[in-house]
């Protein structure tokens, strides 16, 4: 942790690691309280530990130390500007605005709106002021837009795609136009939206996915009712459980 202040009504404070308080002459029965101000570095529990000394002899040295024990945590997301993250599982990365590269996220922490997170070997938890969300299996950049947690798919090379012949469309599983580019898993409640290329999936509680691939966006619906908006004609489509919908390219 940071030292931010350390004051006290009589007497001087020096140091930080322990902060050593000279309190001076106190009269009997008066009292003097020392206020220390810190900034943790990093989540878990803060154990403070105190030590009372004096000139004079002191028949009750039983209270002159006193410890305590304080839980630290994030502060609330704040809506349009920070969500709060946490790694589920695997291995997961992230890369703040204006920051050169990706960094392993290795507990909780609060990121800026802006933030790419990569999923694409473990999962998070993200926390928005909208509601909570388990994101898996893809990269994305954390946004916000009226008042809905936006996770925009990012990453992906589109120019390895076939070319899209509309007379000759195949439907078989293996045709190379249906390759997957890019995806996103989406497990959770609350507002929030995943966008693709071509359509962009909006969720209030459900387990989805949105798929990039080269003949369009797909989206599958496991659990839930998902409304789909197609980018392209901006038309809006309701898709349940067990269901897909599909914005072509």
């Amino acid at each position: 942790m940071t030292l931010v202040s350390a004051t006290s009504p009589q007497g001087t404070c020096s140091g930080s690691a322990p902060v050593d308080c000279d309190l001076g002459t106190l009269a009997p029965g008066a009292t003097a309280t020392v206020t220390i101000t810190v900034t943790p570095g990093k989540l878990g529990t803060l154990t403070d530990a105190a030590q009372l000394s004096a000139t004079e002899t002191d028949p009750h040295p039983e209270n002159n130390t006193a410890t305590t024990a304080n839980a630290v945590a994030l502060p609330p997301p704040v809506p349009g500007v920070a969500t709060n993250v946490a790694p589920a599982r695997g291995t997961v990365t992230i890369k703040l605005p204006g920051s050169a590269g990706f960094v392993a996220l290795t507990g909780p922490q609060q990121i800026p709106v802006g933030s790419t997170v990569d999923t694409s070997n473990g999962s998070i938890r993200l926390t928005s002021a909208e509601g909570t969300t388990l994101f898996y299996a893809g990269k994305f950049v954390v946004g916000e837009r009226g008042g809905v947690t936006v996770a925009t798919l990012t990453g992906g090379d589109f120019r390895t795609c076939p070319r899209i012949v509309r007379k000759a469309r195949r439907t078989s599983a293996l045709d190379p136009r249906r390759r997957v580019v890019r995806r996103l898993w989406g497990n959770g409640t609350g507002r929030f939206r995943t966008s693709g290329r071509l359509a962009a999936a909006s969720v209030r509680g459900t387990l989805w996915v949105v798929e990039d691939r080269c003949d369009g966006t797909i989206t599958r619906v496991r659990r839930g009712t998902v409304l789909v908006t197609n980018l392209k004609t901006k038309k809006t489509f309701v898709v349940r459980a067990g269901h897909s919908y599909l914005a072509p390219a």
